[in-house]
């Protein structure tokens, strides 16, 4: 004999539930047995077969099968035991050895209840009971009798449903003596019954499932053949229901909802009608049960302003984020030219630069596969192939990142001079070989965080958590009176990376997530070398088109000149990177956009990413061309001179910001090998324009050509993804 119990909330639509599977072979439904001994002494009490209890053939049959077995209990014991398994008596589960003791008293009731089961199994000629009672302190006493026996199915409701039932059992929609007009008290109830039911059947392994009242409705066949499966029996054939009609025939239901006594062809449709009634309460409790409704799946959204709303605060919480962390940035960079003066700071802006370039040979193009892969998985329940999606990627991107770290260190004696213009800077390459691998890896757990919806705490811990370290470190330095060289800012630099990478890697490990998903069976994730290879080579000209000119002007300018440049264009990048930072929240939309096909999506959200880019760089662009003077004037002396190069870079990033992510957009739909083209082929226009004018009018001229380089790139790639996206061809084998 096997009990199946159905556990949740009361007006979920269990008695319905039970009745259908009542009608499958070897199945018995029973309704609500918890209530057994309060009823059974009642000979009045209606049986859902319109007799009562003393005239029903089935349960005075019951009733003699109990009095007839051996038994070691009395039914007024039990009777009054029975009532320690009502809700308020949960709190003695809670107590340190209470579900022990809670068991032992019941023990005779739980005796009894056994008993109970087999006299209906056995009157019943089935070898499966269904249960309805719902209870969960009932249910999980029952199982510490009946192991093995016992299997639970969480039945539940979306809880505006359930209050829209409430409403109406009291005669109105307005308003119930218990749970008063709104629900709230309803919801709290709920809340705290389906927390407890899924406790409960976290212990349970496979003998539990959860179903939703409302997916029950709209497939019932498919989900009597998994509640079947879940007992370990085989699935009835199908036309058990036909075109949602069942034939419930005579039943013995003994308690629970009015229709138990639902007789004959009875139609399986949901009451909705909460969807129109009652808008108040329906979107009060909305509101509230915002957190619990999202965790089983129930839509939270009662309008598009709504939406709106949402979306609006999501882009204020990301940009807000990435403003922070740029206002922490800007005082870095006053702070790092206070204390190192342009010399000091192009050094650091060589080392940073290098680093940047290392970094990004040795991730092997794996950072935008693991934002689009574990976005992906995470999205369809497989956290465990998300999991294993950043374990493979840090182990092949570690090995790289080893392997050019040990050849920086070999051939920085014989590169330095003409990689870095000055001898004594070779130590640059070994040093920014070591800060590679902390940023590789910082990188990867950063995009994979995103990838899992953390947006926020992924744009923290990349761009925050090392800039609030170093901001400690100089502040620290400067009050002390520690004089600080380029050589051991950079020692300080790469501590606080190492440190900011084992951060990231604890974020990832203790992050809480769901169990699996039903997609959770499905192969396990690869990676594809070709993918690999786009993304590398991507990554790489991307990186050398922003950093080309630190790769030129050590030939042709001082170490000074070059911080000059760098501050320029630390600044203007510092804005833009603020509007970039909407990559975290649009990214893997895009990617879940093209997975399902959806170009009106994709254009939709590109169109919004640059209205939100613009909004972001416009303050900063007003900055830098009204108030230049004074921006520069705080890193102290010797950087005045940087103004006429920090206002020509402002053109061209602000044509990137109008573009908005038009890159992302083309990397999340698989259409990275355009992107690349484009890149390598504005890759060489900038090295001609940066090289070219840099030689014939210096720093000037090195902006212009960096700056027009930008604007053009950013241009073509925007024409290239509006017109990706209008072809149905692109978005293939999404």
């Amino acid at each position: 004999m096997k009990v199946l119990y159905l556990a949740g909330y009361m007006y979920s639509g269990s008695t319905i539930l039970a009745n259908v599977l009542g009608k499958l072979s070897g199945w018995f439904s029973a309704g609500e047995l918890r209530e057994y001994w309060s009823v059974q002494g009642s000979k009045s009490w209606p049986c859902a077969c319109g007799r009562s209890l003393e005239a029903c053939p089935f349960w005075t049959g019951v009733e003699q099968r109990l009095h007839s077995a051996p038994r070691s209990w009395d039914p007024e014991q039990v009777t009054r035991l029975s009532r320690h398994t009502r809700a308020r008596n949960a709190f003695r589960l809670w107590l340190p050895g209470g579900e022990d003791r809670l068991g032992a008293q019941l023990g005779p009731y739980l005796d009894a209840q056994q008993q109970l089961y087999r006299a209906i199994a056995e009157q019943g000629d089935s070898h499966i009971v269904v249960d309805s009672s719902k209870a969960p302190l009932y249910g999980r006493m029952l199982s510490r009798s009946f192991s093995a026996d016992l299997y639970v199915l969480h039945l539940v409701r979306d809880p505006r449903g359930v209050a829209h039932s409430v409403a109406k059992r009291a005669g109105s929609h307005r308003w119930h003596p218990r749970y008063g007009s709104l629900g709230i008290a309803m919801l709290v109830e709920w809340s705290w019954v389906t927390r407890q039911v899924e406790r409960w059947g976290a212990g349970l392994g496979r003998r539990f499932m959860r179903m939703r009242y409302e997916d029950f409705i709209q497939d019932p066949q498919a989900w009597i053949h998994k509640i079947a499966d879940l007992v370990g029996e085989d699935p009835e054939p199908e036309g058990l229901v036909v075109d949602g009609v069942v034939d419930l025939g005579e039943h013995h239901t003994l308690a629970g909802n009015v229709n138990r006594f639902d007789q004959g062809r009875v139609q399986l449709s949901g009451d909705f009608a909460w969807h129109s009634n009652a808008p108040v309460r329906r979107r009060f409790l909305s509101f509230l049960g915002a957190r619990s409704l999202k965790r089983f799946g129930y839509p939270t959204a009662t309008s598009r302003m709504a939406g709106a709303v949402r979306e609006g605060g999501l882009v204020l919480g990301v940009l807000l984020n990435r403003w922070s962390s740029s206002v922490i940035r800007f005082v870095l960079n006053i702070l790092i030219g206070r204390a190192l003066g342009p010399a000091g700071v192009g050094t650091y802006y060589l080392f940073d630069s290098w680093q940047r370039l290392l970094a990004v040979g040795g991730n092997l193009g794996l950072t935008p596969i693991v934002l689009r892969d574990v976005s992906v998985l995470e999205g369809r329940g497989r956290h465990r192939a998300a999991d294993q999606v950043l374990q493979r990627s840090l182990v092949h991107v570690s090995i790289a990142m080893v392997g050019l770290t040990a050849a920086a260190f070999l051939l920085a004696p014989f590169l330095g001079v003409r990689l870095l213009g000055e001898s004594q800077l070779a130590w640059v390459l070994p040093a920014a070989g070591i800060g590679a691998v902390f940023l590789g890896i910082t990188q990867l757990v950063s995009r994979a965080l995103n990838g899992r919806g953390r947006p926020h705490l992924s744009l923290a811990l990349e761009n925050m958590a090392h800039s609030v370290g170093l901001l400690l470190v100089l502040l620290g330095s400067l009050l002390a009176g520690i004089t600080l060289s380029a050589r051991l800012f950079v020692g300080q630099y790469l501590g606080l990376s190492a440190a900011t990478a084992g951060l990231g890697l604890l974020l990832w490990r203790n992050g809480k997530r769901p169990p699996d998903g039903k997609s959770a069976d499905l192969p396990a994730h690869s990676f594809h070398g070709r993918e690999m290879a786009t993304f590398w080579s991507l990554g790489m000209v991307t990186t050398v088109s922003t950093i080309l000119p630190y790769l030129i002007l050590p030939q042709m300018v001082s170490t000074a000149e070059i911080g000059l440049f760098g501050i320029s264009q630390r600044f203007v990048t510092m804005a833009v990177t603020t509007a970039n930072a909407l990559t975290a929240l649009f990214a893997p939309r895009f990617a879940k956009h093209f997975a399902e096909g959806d170009r009106e999506a994709l254009r939709v959200d590109l169109s919004r990413s640059q209205v939100y880019s613009l909004l972001a760089y416009l303050p900063f662009v007003l900055a830098y061309l009204v108030v230049p003077d004074v921006l520069l004037a705080t890193l102290g002396e010797g950087f005045q001179s940087a103004r006429g190069i920090l206002q020509i870079m402002v053109f061209g990033q602000l044509v990137n910001a109008a573009t908005g992510l038009a890159g992302t957009a083309l990397q999340m739909t698989k259409d990275e090998g355009s992107l690349l083209r484009l890149n390598l082929a504005f890759l060489g226009i900038s090295a001609l324009a940066v090289g070219g004018l840099g030689w014939r009018f210096g720093l000037v001229g090195a902006a212009w050509g960096q700056s027009l380089a930008l604007a053009g790139r950013h241009l073509t790639v925007y024409v290239r993804a509006r017109a990706a996206l209008r072809k149905p061809s692109s978005l293939e084998g999404a």
